[in-house]
């Protein structure tokens, strides 16, 4: 480990990490993907939540327009459901 004086600072830097990091630059290829992947899956996982929200949101919404039409056929009066011709 070096210390390194800044200003009025000193502080301790370890050069040993960053080595072992760009020691193996497959490894670090392999660590990338495989974060990429978690990140990509995480996102797409968020999207559908999100998506299967929307559609019960837009189901229940139809739903209500449904009954809605329907309350109001009901109530246009007994002249729709009669015959009353002469």
């Amino acid at each position: 480990m070096t210390e390194a004086v800044s200003g009025n600072r000193s502080f301790a830097v370890d050069y040993s990490s960053s080595r072992e990091r760009n020691s193996n630059p497959i490894e670090q290829i392999e660590r990338f993907r495989t974060e990429r992947k978690e990140n990509v899956a995480e996102t797409v996982g968020r999207q559908a939540d999100f998506s299967t929200s929307r559609a019960e949101a837009l189901s229940r919404q139809a739903e209500q327009l449904e009954e809605r039409a329907q309350r109001r056929l009901e109530s246009k009066g007994l002249g729709r459901n009669l015959d009353i011709t002469v």
